[in-house]
């Protein structure tokens, strides 16, 4: 495609107008009998006079043009910044006039409200619909006639509206004034964010910590979570810890006042670290009865069963419970003793 030729300049287009006005002077002067100098010098004069009322007109002309270019290409770049940033947000975003009414309506406020732009456009009815609820619906007014006004702005804001299906969802707001040539308040932008699938995922892992820890709470051992090292590091333990240790589980949290390593009697400790190497070598669960010190000074057995895994920092976690088996071992014991008794005795 060949490219446009550019357009001529006001002086050129002048100097056009005025050199041909001058050659018909010329003509004119050469084939008639008049006086050749009166006639040239009224040629010329009224030649000058033509080429700066030409000349102005055309400047102006050009200005006006070269403004209007300017405001084209400026409105081109604001509807591509409209179609490309604010239409394709996944935020709903809105403007409101001094009055409250909607002037802009993006594509995401459609879809989260279920109102076409076309209904909402140039109207304050869409506070009646998003919140049917009158007292609501005032008390939110309100705090967008103070951004309005220009005293104040939200960040974090939520609300509860009713879309066009009748369905419920909270939004969270960020809105602040928007400001004119002469910085005087022109109206306002909110930008939502939907967050009601993130509340009901919130809701529901707190009401599935809640189980847990209830889970955890009246387990009849302890439930724990630590480091795979030398002393055991305890990085959670759950409130069974108490009754089984005598201790508070803060104070075995990341060894605060004693390791649990330093509860393990005996020479067991050693022997679970080669047990639990094993398992993790294996990627299997591991199970032991050893012999622990309580803080009165009472000594327990207990059995624990546990596994590994790995976290964000590839590191290895225990997670286990731990439950007192002390009279399980005294039965043992017993019974031991029992049948050894009678063997050498003779007895049934």
């Amino acid at each position: 495609m060949q490219q446009q030729k550019s357009r001529r300049t006001p002086l050129e287009r002048t100097l056009w107008v005025v050199l041909s006005y001058l050659l018909v002077g010329w003509l004119w002067i050469t084939f008639s009998d008049a006086q050749a100098y009166k006639d040239a010098l009224l040629v010329l004069v009224t030649g000058l006079v033509l080429f700066v009322l030409i000349y102005r007109q055309l400047s102006t002309e050009h200005t006006l043009l070269s403004l209007h270019a300017d405001q084209r290409e400026e409105i081109l770049q604001l509807n591509q910044f409209r179609e490309s940033i604010i239409e394709r947000a996944n935020a709903w975003i809105d403007v409101l006039d001094t009055e409250g009414r909607v002037v802009l309506w993006n594509r995401s406020a459609e879809k989260i409200s279920g109102y076409r732009r076309d209904e909402v456009i140039n109207s304050d009815e869409i506070w009646r619909l998003l919140y049917p609820d009158e007292k609501l619906r005032n008390e939110i007014y309100a705090n967008v006639l103070e951004i309005l006004r220009d005293k104040g702005e939200v960040a974090g804001y939520e609300t509860r509206i009713r879309s066009k299906q009748g369905k419920e969802r909270l939004i969270s707001w960020n809105s602040r004034s928007l400001h004119g040539a002469a910085d005087e308040s022109v109206g306002s932008i909110s930008i939502g964010q939907d967050i009601t699938d993130i509340r009901v995922a919130e809701n529901l892992i707190r009401r599935r910590d809640r189980q847990l820890m209830t889970l955890m709470d009246n387990l009849p051992g302890m439930a724990y979570r630590g480091l795979y090292d030398d002393n055991w590091t305890m990085k959670f333990v759950s409130s069974g810890c108490e009754k089984l240790t005598g201790y508070q589980p803060d104070e075995l949290v990341d060894n605060r006042v004693i390791s649990w390593a330093s509860l393990i009697r005996g020479e067991a400790s050693d022997r679970l670290m080669g047990d639990v190497e094993s398992a993790i070598g294996n990627a299997e669960p591991f199970s032991f009865e050893y012999p622990i010190e309580r803080k009165d000074g009472q000594q327990l057995w207990v059995w624990e069963r546990g596994r590994s895994v790995v976290d964000d920092d590839e590191e290895f976690i225990l997670e286990g419970i731990i439950i007192d088996i002390t009279d399980k071992k005294r039965l043992e014991d017993e019974l031991s003793e029992m049948a050894t008794r009678d063997g050498a005795s003779g007895l049934r």
